[in-house]
C-alpha cells in the first residue's frame, strides 16, 4: 500500500475509531488492489459478513450497477 492510502486508512481509522469500538474499513485502491482493516478478526468478519447480506439483498430490490461493469455494457453497445 502506498504511503498516500496508509495516510488516509489511518486518518479514517482515527475518526471512526473515536466513536465506534467495532469498525471494518475497506478500501480500494486505483489498480484494484483492496485492504480491509478491523480491530478484531472476529469483528472484521462479522462487519464483512453483514455488509454481504446487506448488498445481496440490495440487489434482489434493486440493480447495483458498478462503475467497471457499466464501462464494459456502454463498449459492448458501441460495437
Amino acid at each position: 500500500m502506498s504511503n498516500y492510502y496508509d495516510e488516509i486508512k489511518e486518518n479514517i481509522k482515527g475518526k471512526v475509531g473515536e466513536h465506534y469500538h467495532n469498525y471494518c474499513i475497506v478500501l480500494l485502491e486505483e489498480d484494484g488492489e483492496i485492504h480491509i482493516d478491523y480491530p478484531s478478526l472476529v469483528i472484521g468478519k462479522a462487519l464483512l459478513a453483514e455488509g454481504l447480506k446487506t448488498l445481496i439483498k440490495l440487489d434482489q430490490q434493486q440493480t447495483i450497477v458498478f462503475f467497471g461493469e457499466e464501462l464494459e455494457e456502454d463498449e459492448e453497445q458501441d460495437e
